[in-house]
């Protein structure tokens, strides 16, 4: 496992030593979320007909307490913000890892939704992972799939460039501000971040493609595609 990270090690060390506001530093943080990363369980344990246990949504109600407990000590409002959300998503990869691929869109929605806690994710995940069992090349793959689009791809996967802006969707269409806006912005940054599209024009071109085919935009759910109203 080490040699895998070993890519990163200074990209690494640099990243975890990076100061915190309440003058710690990130690897400091990411140990106190490791410590609480499974305090949900006990609230959210059930048991199935065969007689399996589960902790479905562990991981959020961890996420709260993470942040409970780090306020009591004192923690900045940043490291309560970082430490929740690293409990919230530690098993981001761990999902990640059972896709057939993890294509360019996963990754760019991984630190999307992590954003400046994606790395601390991808460790705690990994150190979760061979905590529970030695089968861990699938879990390493991703990691290493993680760790080379934030720290040698970023701008081309993770934070690809503006092509467009709101005022120049609703010019260009003459669509009225609102929620809608954001959602045809964000399937811009998806395109780019697949690769799709690099240019404005073809920016506006997929724009256009898109409220031919769906006048109400589909909306992204955990369980799927929710119709929403414009």
């Amino acid at each position: 496992m080490m040699a895998r990270l070993e890519e990163w090690r200074d990209e690494l060390r640099d990243h975890l030593s990076q100061p915190t506001s309440g003058d710690r530093d990130r690897a400091t943080l990411l140990k106190l979320a490791a410590l609480l990363h499974d305090a949900g369980k006990p609230q959210t344990r059930s048991q199935d007909e065969s007689g399996r246990v589960r902790f479905w949504g562990h991981e959020k109600s961890g996420a709260e307490i993470a942040a409970r407990a780090l306020r009591r000590l004192r923690f900045s409002g940043e490291e309560v913000t970082l430490a929740r959300r690293v409990v919230a998503h530690h098993l981001r990869p761990l999902h990640l890892s059972r896709a057939e691929k993890v294509t360019r869109r996963a990754v760019y929605r991984f630190f999307r939704d992590t954003g400046e806690a994606g790395v601390d994710v991808v460790l705690l995940s990994l150190a979760d992972h061979m905590g529970i069992t030695a089968e861990w090349p699938r879990a390493a793959d991703v990691a290493a799939i993680l760790l080379e689009a934030y720290f040698y791809r970023r701008r081309e996967i993770i934070s690809p460039p503006k092509l467009v802006g709101g005022r120049d969707l609703m010019a260009e269409f003459d669509l009225a501000p609102g929620p809608r806006i954001g959602e045809l912005l964000e399937r811009v940054r998806e395109a780019q971040a697949e690769g799709r599209i690099s240019k404005r024009q073809e920016a506006l071109s997929l724009v256009s493609e898109i409220l031919k085919e769906h006048p109400v935009l589909p909306q992204e759910t955990p369980y799927g595609i929710l119709e929403i109203e414009s």
